[in-house]
């Protein structure tokens, strides 16, 4: 339905279900969303992959009234493979910095887009689908151990979990 909803209180026999995010100023609206990371700074920013749209969105503080959701990473409407585009974006990570790591799903790649940049940096893939440690085949689902530096990459088309290790210089070599 193109849209977001928070559940609350999923404990009790009837959880609450609130639509936090459907269409915003001018009639714009999601395309098919994906995945949603909520930032560190405790204030419910969410980034949303807008995959049809060939973006992040970043809503601040839940909101689509004011401030107006922005472009985090990718072009709106632009897909591409550029270092300033996304095609098909998925799973979607943020870390305590606000770097955005996203699965450039078409791409076959995984992009880190820092905080207000305009484009993003390969660190995962080779931006060509294959199925050896340096190649991911569509990735999907993200999931940042910050902590441990480590990036683990749901490879959909090859049926594997990756974990990258973000450590010394991308783009990394995963292991199975």
């Amino acid at each position: 339905n193109n849209r977001v909803v928070e559940i609350s209180n999923p404990h009790t026999a009837t959880p609450s279900a609130t639509l936090t995010i459907s269409t915003w100023d001018g009639g714009n609206e999601l395309t098919v969303p994906l995945y949603i990371a909520i930032g560190y700074d405790n204030q419910y920013n969410l980034y949303i992959s807008d995959s049809m749209s060939s973006c992040v969105r970043l809503f601040y503080g839940k909101q689509s009234i004011n401030p107006l959701p922005t472009v985090a990473a990718g072009s709106a409407g632009a897909g591409g493979s550029m270092a300033g585009q996304l095609s098909v974006p998925g799973g979607v990570a943020v870390d305590s910095q606000q770097n955005l790591y996203v699965s450039d799903t078409y791409n076959h790649r995984i992009m880190l887009w820092p905080a207000n940049a305009n484009a993003g940096t390969l660190v995962a893939g080779t931006g060509s689908a294959g199925s050896d440690a340096s190649t991911l085949n569509n990735p999907m689902g993200l999931f940042l151990d910050e902590e441990n530096q480590r990036l683990y990459v749901a490879d959909m088309n090859n049926h594997r979990i990756q974990a990258f290790s973000l450590t010394g210089t991308p783009p990394y070599v995963g292991t199975t």
